[in-house]
Formats: structure tokens, sequence, C-alpha cells
């Protein structure tokens, strides 16, 4: 899961870090208005950045993210690697902004509205029918099995969802 913390000073972030672990976060994404740096705490495997988006923090550190046993997906790279095929999977994009925009919401829906508006912005007119081809483009890159999703779920008439991996 990603987060989004404004404006708290380095103290409070480390024990919202160790918060955080205790309850299985992946990592940490802290929006800042000042400088551009960011702080490791290596020991609790949380990064805690000040960026403004995660496409910023993407095209900046080498994030890895396991969508399921066989698939990673690669930010900075924007791709998936299949590790099974030993393949590196292109991410269009527009795909790659669905799949952050999802990710900076894991495990909660998302609205059908919203990826329209992050992805093609809300000046544009164009329609839930093209937001389907590209999850079904997408959930082919990422999905064991695309016809029986556990990674990209749709939720009808509502929106989709990226859900978390647990390792078994």
């Amino acid at each position: 899961m990603v987060i989004t913390l404004f404006n708290e000073d380095e103290t409070i972030l480390k024990k919202i870090g160790n918060l955080l672990v205790k309850h299985n976060f992946n990592f940490v994404y802290v929006k800042h208005d000042h400088e551009e740096s960011n702080l490791s705490l290596e020991k609790n495997k949380v990064n805690l950045f000040r960026f403004e988006s995660l496409e910023k923090v993407a095209k900046t550190f080498p994030l890895h993210y396991k969508l399921n046993k066989n698939i990673t997906l690669n930010l900075k790279r924007r791709c998936v690697y299949n590790e099974k095929e030993k393949v590196e999977i292109p991410l269009s994009t527009i795909e790659f902004k669905i799949i952050c925009t999802l990710l900076d919401n894991l495990n909660s829906v998302v609205t059908t509205d919203l990826l329209l508006d992050r992805v093609w912005g809300i000046d544009d007119p164009i329609g839930t029918d093209n937001l389907y081809v590209y999850i079904n483009r997408l959930r082919k890159k990422v999905e064991l099995d695309p016809k029986c999703p556990a990674v990209l779920i749709t939720h009808r008439k509502y929106g989709y969802e990226l859900k978390k991996y647990i390792e078994s």
C-alpha cells in the first residue's frame, strides 16, 4: 500500500514507519512542499520518500512490486517481468498510469470516474469502453490466468481494485 503524508518531521515519520511495518505495508510515499530527499529505514524495510507522485519516485528509484508469484512490476522501467517465462513485458503509457493509480490505492476500489480523470484528464471525452480495453490488456500482462483474475479485480458498475500479493 502507498500512503501519502503531508509535511511531517523525520521523528514522526520514523514512528509511523515502525507502525506500518507491524501492519505489513510495502512502502510509504511522502509528499512535501519543500526539498526533495529520501529517508531509508532499511532495518524495517520501509522507505519514506519526499516526492510529489509515485510516477516521480518511479523515475528516480528502481522500485519493484510483486503482483503474484510469477509477475513483478518494475516501476522504473515501466514493465512487468514474468519470472516463469523469463520475459519482460513493457507497459504502455496508459497502462502504466492505470497501474500507478491502482497501486496508489492498493486493496481499495478505485472508481471508474477517478481512473478516467487520473489517466486521461477531466477534459478528455474518453469513455469507459476505452478504459475496459486497457484494463483487459493490463490484465493479460499481470494475471496468471486473465479469465479468472486474482490481482486486478473488476467491481461491476463501480471500478477496479489491485490486490496485494501475500506470499504463502
